[in-house]
């Protein structure tokens, strides 16, 4: 349901701020790949200080 409220919250914040659909575009690329990349590390770590 998450994904749900957001898409919903987010059709209504960003017109309300004035925000550019392609900075918002440009900023959820980079603020994604940030926490794919920040996941990833503390997975890896995780792991392998448990071998």
């Amino acid at each position: 349901m998450t994904p749900i409220f957001g898409s919903w919250l987010i059709a209504i914040v960003i017109p309300a701020t004035g925000m550019k659909p392609v900075k918002l575009m440009i900023s959820s690329f980079f603020s994604i790949t940030f926490y794919a990349i920040a996941i990833a590390i503390m997975i890896c770590l995780g792991i392998n200080s448990f071998l």
